[in-house]
């Protein structure tokens, strides 16, 4: 759970009567957007009724628990992507009774790598890294330019030094690359 955690992703153990037996921070802060809303201390009961609300707001057919399902939830908001459920039946079942995880994808979260982790890879300068890690997050060079109070051609030539660095040749490829590196802590 710590691992769908670290890259964004909730995570909800259910067993195969449906009741919750754990639920990762992840998946609380996505379920928070759907009601009934949940408390701060997310009672594994109120998980389970968040979990049914949201995905009878799909408006799709039935989900279900036993197979590889999948749905995709509305965003809560006109301008929201939204949140994929994924179903992922665990088998052999563990003596724990656990039967299912759910995986909610919010589509609107954009996972990067920490700064920390970017320097001891590629040994990326504190600047490189902060370049990269805005890159992973959807910023454009201008943005990143203006939110450092730098030029424009300053970050031109900080991205050049990490794509030489991350032996990557084009933001999409670097990105791609920061991408799976989301999990390192």
């Amino acid at each position: 759970m710590d691992a769908l955690d670290r890259v964004g992703f909730g995570g909800i153990v259910v067993d195969t009567a449906g009741h919750v037996l754990l639920a990762n921070a992840a998946a609380m802060t996505i379920l928070r957007r759907y009601e009934p809303p949940l408390s701060d201390d997310g009672r594994l009961e109120q998980i389970r009724e968040a979990t049914k609300s949201m995905l009878r707001s799909s408006g799709s057919k039935r989900f279900r628990m036993n197979d590889e399902s999948w749905a995709v939830i509305p965003g809560d908001t006109p301008d929201a992507r939204g949140v994929v459920v994924h179903a992922m039946p665990i088998s052999p079942p563990p003596p724990t009774g656990a039967h299912t995880v759910l995986v909610l994808i919010n589509l609107d979260y954009k996972a990067a790598p920490s700064g920390e982790v970017l320097k001891n890879l590629f040994d990326l300068s504190p600047a490189e890294a902060r370049v990269a890690h805005q890159l992973a997050r959807g910023r454009s060079l201008e943005e990143i330019a203006e939110l450092s109070g730098v030029k424009l051609s300053t970050i031109r030539k900080q991205l050049a030094s990490v794509f030489e660095k991350t032996m990557t040749n084009r933001q999409g490829e670097l990105v791609a690359l920061l991408g799976r590196l989301t999990i390192l802590p």
